[in-house]
């Protein structure tokens, strides 16, 4: 995730911070990708 330095020696803890840090809704209401190189760039989308 950019800007995101983390390790996790685990697949849960991973996506336990990932759900509580990352996966967020904004203002707008819409959730943006963080992953680098994701191909979505900065649209957002509801989940």
């Amino acid at each position: 995730w950019l800007g995101c330095e983390r390790w996790f020696s685990s697949i849960k803890q991973l996506a336990e911070h990932l759900e509580k840090v990352h996966a967020v809704a904004r203002r707008d209401k819409l959730f943006y990708c963080g992953w680098e190189d994701c191909n979505r760039g900065h649209r957002g989308f509801n989940a």
